[in-house]
């Protein structure tokens, strides 16, 4: 009997069982079966001839991640005869299983229809259905079908079975398997044994390879000798031999030293298992667990109900390292990657397990190639050990439960502050945190905790400023730093850096020279900036890339990651490491630079610098909870485990000043209107005036009025927050009412409910605040039902829901629907407010501090998405799977359509092509709004089926009404790193729009596809690769970068035309990102795309930043509109969306710098605020003001007026002046130098007498400045 061919196609995945497998068969049974095997990979490069495929007798797919090489697959199998098994996870990646999607005969027709309706079935759209163990129930059940008399059943029964064989993976199932297939489709006269299942779940031992059902029998072989234990989680099935590699070489290093109890489960029920296996007697017997797992623990790819593991970890209480081996990627590609991890293996091996709160994301093995296996026909690719990074993971494990087991009096702390600028105002610049009170707050918990600590008497900005102690002082000399910091000889650092990887040390010695340079040294050592209190460090993070003399240097490279840190950087985390002897490492506040240090962007190696910098000590990382972005960033990079913090309390902006004035005119001659119109129309004639003074541009009172509500209404913070405390009452009474402002779904706004109680409409009220109703405009009643919720929170806060109500007297006509969603309303409100309440920020530090779990949580902004709370949790990312959220879909496309409307309004006509700047932040706090946007510019609509499959639906020209707009898509690289799954949806999209057969009138993608392409054809390498680059619509900073350099030019002062900002713009983001291209240069192709932008747009999406308080936004709405006009010679029209309010408003970013200025820089309620919190707080006003100069040259928008009004704000009035002298004059300096360059740059026209003032001044608080020095 001739042999059977049988062809394997896998992603690796069980190739080393196959080739073992084969040989014992060739051995045991001779010639029976003649195998091919195929890597998923080869075939997508073309390395392997996919074609050969048609002559196998069966085909065995396993294939787990792509999709190009599935559509290969299925191209040449279409039409075949062979019969095609799947054991195929391609369902789950976007494409149905090969084997279920192909036409068959009407029988196997039905056993398809049979096997998609269950498996749907299982999946669901609801991740929380999900049951893996349903599905081998229905294999189960398919088997015991298989011996009725029907062909239907049989075959049903035959590729379930071999199903199994696969799924539990190893050799000796692997060749049953092969048996099976041979004696079933190839008529050979075998009998396999049948598939060899493990205990569900299961404790297996890596290195004996026993199995055990129970914990009993487990620990009567495997005693607890030790007195630290670690768990440790095995992937169940096919990947059990493959997950064990990583987990043996741990065990191996770790011998002697801990217990392990390493368990499985094939239903990828972790929770259960682990209550099973890590619990004895009710009580953890884990120190600490290692996760070899890829998806989540409850559920597997498609995940589960995540409550019950959460309520697991909980219980378990001790941290949950991340050790995901790389199950789809050969470590040669890894070591040779900027990249790291492969988009799939971002979601899977990272943004997946964080979800459940694990940490530190270190690859322990991947595949490699071990020699060509004649049995196979090709390479065996087997799981193999990378040594470095099993090191890294062994001895971040001894770091742990080293703080886990030491006494707290015994354990030394660093904690490292940002010094930004690195002068004398920057000493602890953080996002929104005092960072000087919660230092004190901190010595004192820890104190408190039995640390061996001394507490603050002072101030430690006095403390550090007076003695030098700063990365680059103006005001005090090199040798006063040197004489009050600590230091380390050369020769001490010399030891340190020779033990660096080579690669690591020639980089540094490339760009810094030899050791020690002369970046903050003195007489050859080498200052670390920074006090000791006993067992605790306080130290300044050294500035990332500058010479402590050139303080301009220094800024412009603070930011750079294609920098490797200078000699001084290393020493500086060397010194924590090895002399210091830190048994953990806090970064305190948002955000510094260690983890934008150079190297990979996932999986760091043994060369990326963030690796080098941490080393082994357990990091804990204190973040704002808004910033979910940047904390990924540090998660992942520099394995940070967060504690989140609050945002400041928010108040309303209210009005003041002339605005005031204004608003009480406008009441005036509202009220006159109908009693005395000869008074209305001095009234009027006045508020006109009046509105002039104010640099109101609006010309009509209800334009005017609109305007001061809308600056009235603005929610803004209230000064910076303190690390550890809450909300006082006032401003938690507030808050919860500012939450309440917005609909949710089925819970209606306290606010809307509240209008239609008395008969208003909510949205119009919103939309025409100067109407009149009866006799009060709109904005008048709106300022009532404020306060009417206000007082209805603090009652249902104080008494309960039914007092609240109670007070209200609901009129009757709405009494049984208003009471129910009133109900619903201020439940939701209690349900906020006792989570705001369960915020223990410090608790959850010094949880960490002793080696616990800390809780995972969204991130987010507060008020917009209060499900961030409580803060003290370790913040994740939104689930990338789930980009654009329906919701924000459809929010995404009125901005669209809003933006559109405003520039046809403006022109007449559509625009050929929008500029959209697309970050990770904005994408996390809503959940793919601009995501949503693009696509319908394009006119595209996402159709979502489960999680992993998102397919793309175009909108036909008549329903959409308008052109397809062309979208030029600028992204910074946290959105390269954090979404790739999108990136490659979106570049999708753009391919699918360009490649219709539509009029080139109407798709404007098209169209400029097809001039892009004619322009380069002829200067790039072939068709194949112009068509890529003219398909290309998604540009970004290179693979070693996150942003641009603007804002360093800025802030160094080291440009001299708008031109060079531009230049630097179009140099930085002209990288290209598609489904086949990352980070690929083509500064021609880019310029080509902006040539064509009409209209630039981005979201304001948070409540605690407006375009003013940002530097991005100048950074990249500026630099965008700015690399335009360089490019075209015309200015876009430039659009910002402001998404935080009831009604979704698109205006001018003429409009939203305004409101960012009087809404906050000249808003005495929030400069109160911000003097309030003392040295921090006039920093975070400096950084201000130095925005406004970014915006200035960047948008050429902001107003004469403003840099006026700034001067007379902060540097004429005496009291407000005097407390910044007190607190922070550093900072008022460098504002005072600010106004100086707006002046000197043509952007603030000055008088004569308003720059002698400021001359003044300037002299006073440099001579106040001397004194303190």
């Amino acid at each position: 009997m001739k042999p059977i061919k049988i062809a394997v196609v896998t992603s690796m995945n069980g190739a080393n069982s196959v080739a073992e497998a084969m040989s014992e068969i060739r051995r045991e049974y001779g010639d029976v079966i003649y195998l091919k095997l195929y890597y998923v990979d080869d075939i997508r490069k073309g390395i392997e001839d996919v074609s050969s495929l048609i002559d196998a007798d069966v085909v065995w797919l396993d294939i787990r991640n792509d999709v190009p090489a599935v559509k290969l697959i299925k191209e040449v199998l279409s039409s075949s005869a062979n019969v095609v098994i799947g054991y195929s996870m391609g369902n789950i990646f976007g494409i149905g299983p090969v084997w279920l999607e192909r036409e068959q005969s009407p029988t196997q027709q039905r056993i398809i229809g049979w096997m998609r309706g269950r498996m749907e079935e299982m999946a669901g759209r609801n991740d929380k259905n999900f049951d893996m163990s349903k599905m081998r129930g229905m294999m189960k059940m398919a088997g015991v079908a298989g011996k009725l008399p029907s062909r239907f059943f049989k075959e049903v029964s035959r590729r379930t079975t071999a199903m199994e064989y696969w799924q539990y993976g190893g050799k000796e199932n692997t060749k049953n398997l092969l048996l099976y297939l041979a004696k079933e489709y190839g008529g050979q006269k075998i009998t396999p044994k049948p598939p060899q299942e493990y205990p569900e779940p299961g404790i297996y031992h890596p290195l004996t390879k026993e199995t055990f059902s129970t914990l009993k029998d487990y620990l009567k072989r495997y005693e607890r000798e030790k007195e630290e234990t670690v768990g440790m989680l095995l992937v169940g099935g096919s990947n059990l031999e493959d997950s064990a590699v990583g987990a043996s070489e741990i065990m191996k290093r770790l011998e002697g030293e801990v217990n392990f109890i390493p368990i499985y489960s094939q239903d990828f029920k972790y929770p259960e298992a682990i209550q099973d296996f890590f619990f004895l007697d009710g009580k953890p017997i884990v120190d600490m667990v290692v996760s070899f797992l890829l998806f989540r623990m409850n559920g597997g790819p498609m995940g589960g109900d995540p409550k019950l593991t959460l309520d697991t970890l909980q219980s378990l209480d001790v941290p949950v390292l991340n050790a995901s081996p790389m199950y789809l990627g050969e470590i040669q590609n890894w070591r040779e990657s900027e990249r790291g991890l492969s988009p799939i293996e971002v979601i899977t091996h990272t943004t997946l397990p964080e979800l459940d709160g694990c940490i530190e994301p270190i690859l322990p093995c991947g595949y490699e190639e071990s020699g060509f296996d004649q049995n196979i026909g090709t390479e065996v690719k087997a799981m193999a050990p990378i040594p470095d990074r099993l090191d890294r993971i062994a001895g971040r494990m001894e770091g742990w439960l080293r703080l886990k087991r030491k006494e707290n009096a015994e354990k030394k702390v660093a904690i490292i502050l940002y010094n930004y600028p690195p002068d004398e105002s920057g000493v602890g610049a953080a996002g929104y945190l005092n960072t000087m009170e919660s230092i004190k707050k901190l010595l004192k918990a820890l104190k408190e905790e039995g640390y061996t600590t001394d507490e603050l008497s002072g101030g430690l900005d006095e403390l550090f400023t007076s003695q030098g102690i700063l990365n680059s002082g103006t005001w005090l000399s090199k040798g006063v730093t040197a004489k009050n910091s600590v230091s380390v000889g050369n020769d001490d650092y010399l030891k340190w850096f020779k033990a660096l990887p080579e690669h690591a040390r020639e980089e540094v010695v490339g760009r810094w020279n030899d050791p020690p340079g002369d970046v903050l040294t003195y007489e050859e050592r080498f200052i670390i900036p920074g006090i000791r209190l006993g067992n605790i460090f306080i130290g300044l993070q050294p500035s990332h890339g500058g010479d402590y003399k050139d303080i301009k240097d220094s800024l412009k490279k603070y930011h750079d990651k294609t920098i490797p840190p200078h000699h001084q950087y290393l020493a500086f985390y060397k010194w924590i490491q090895e002399e210091f002897k830190a048994d953990a490492i806090i970064h305190l506040g948002t955000h510094g630079t260690l983890e934008f240090t150079k190297g990979k962007e996932t999986g760091m190696s043994e060369e990326c610098f963030p690796d080098i910098l941490i080393g082994d000590i357990p990091h804990l990382y204190v973040y704002m909870v808004s910033n979910p972005s940047e904390a990924t960033i540090a998660k992942r990079r520099s394995y940070a485990t967060i504690i989140n913090h609050l945002s400041p309390s928010f108040t309303d902006s209210g009005l003041y000043d002339e605005l005031a004035e204004i608003e009480d005119l406008i009441h005036e001659y509202n009220e006159a209107k109908s009693q005395d119109p000869n008074r209305a129309k001095i009234v009027r004639d006045q508020i006109l005036e009046k509105a002039k003074e104010a640099n109101i541009e609006e010309e009509e009172i209800d334009d005017i009025y609109d305007e001061l509500f809308d600056i009235k209404r603005s929610i803004i913070p209230k000064g910076l927050h303190t690390f550890g405390e809450t909300y006082d009452c006032d401003s938690f009474i507030d808050f919860i009412t500012f939450v309440l402002r917005y609909d949710r779904g089925e819970i209606k706004s306290l606010h809307r409910l509240l209008a239609s109680s008395k008969g208003i409409d909510y949205d119009e009220m919103m939309r025409e605040p100067g109407k009149i109703a009866g006799d009060k405009s709109y904005a008048e009643l709106a300022g009532e039902i404020e306060e009417i919720a206000k007082e209805i929170v603090s009652i249902a806060l104080n008494g309960g829901v039914k007092e609240a109500i109670d007070h209200l007297k609901v009129p009757k006509m709405h009494k049984s629907r208003s009471i129910d969603d009133l109900k619903k309303t201020l439940t939701f409100g209690l349900e906020v407010a006792s989570n705001l309440k369960r915020s223990d920020e410090m608790g959850s530090l010094l949880r960490g501090l002793s080696g616990k779990y800390i809780t995972p949580n969204i991130g987010g902004d507060p008020l917009r998405s209060p499900d961030v709370l409580p803060t003290g949790s370790n913040t994740y990312q939104f689930d990338p799977r789930l980009v654009p959220s329906d919701a924000a879909y459809i929010r995404g496309a009125k901005i669209a359509e809003d933006t559109l409307n405003h520039y046809k309004n403006l022109h007449n006509v559509y625009p050929q092509s929008t500029g959209v700047v697309l970050w990770g932040f904005e994408t996390m706090n809503t959940k793919g709004e601009t995501v949503g946007q693009i696509l319908r510019y394009i006119g595209v609509k996402p159709v979502r089926k489960n999680p992993w499959d998102v397919r793309l639906k175009l909108i036909p020209l008549k329903e959409l009404g308008r052109p397809r707009i062309d979208v030029v898509v600028n992204i910074c690289g946290i959105f390269r790193d954090t979404f790739p799954n999108v990136v490659k949806l979106l570049d999708d999209a753009f391919n699918l729009v360009s490649s219709q057969d539509e009029s080139l009138e109407e798709n404007l993608v098209r169209r400029h596809t097809q001039e892009i392409f004619d322009q380069i054809k002829g200067e790039v390498d072939g068709v194949e690769l112009a068509q890529k680059l003219s398909n290309a619509r998604i540009f970004g900073p290179s693979p070693t970068e996150y942003g641009t350099s603007l804002r360093n030019l800025i802030n160094s002062r080291s440009w001299d035309s708008e031109g060079d900002l531009a230049r630097a713009y179009i140099s930085d983001m002209q990288y290209i990102y598609t489904a086949d291209l990352h980070g690929y240069k083509s500064g021609e192709t880019f310029e080509g795309m902006l040539s064509r932008v009409e209209l630039t747009s981005q979201i304001r999406d948070n409540h605690d930043y407006e375009v003013t308080d940002l530097d991005h936004y100048y950074e990249f709405s500026g630099g965008l509109s700015k690399a335009v006009e360089s490019v075209s010679g015309i200015k876009p029209e430039m659009f910002i969306t402001d998404t935080t309010k009831e009604i979704v408003k698109t205006e001018g970013i003429d409009k939203a710098i305004q409101r960012g200025v009087r809404t906050r820089l000249l808003n005495p309620k929030w400069v109160e605020g911000m003097l309030d919190d003392g040295y921090n707080g006039a920093q975070h006003i400096q950084e201000r003001v130095e925005n406004i100069l970014g915006l200035a040259a960047t948008t050429n928008e902001v107003d004469n007026w403003i840099w006026g009004e700034i001067e007379d704000r902060y540097i004429l009035d005496e009291e407000v002046r005097k407390k910044l002298e007190e607190v922070n004059p550093w900072a008022l300096n460098n504002m005072m130098e600010t106004l100086f360059e707006a002046n000197e740059r043509g952007y603030w026209e000055a008088s004569e007498e308003e720059l002698e003032k400021l001359r003044e001044i300037c002299l006073e608080v440099e001579g106040w400045i001397e004194d303190r020095s």
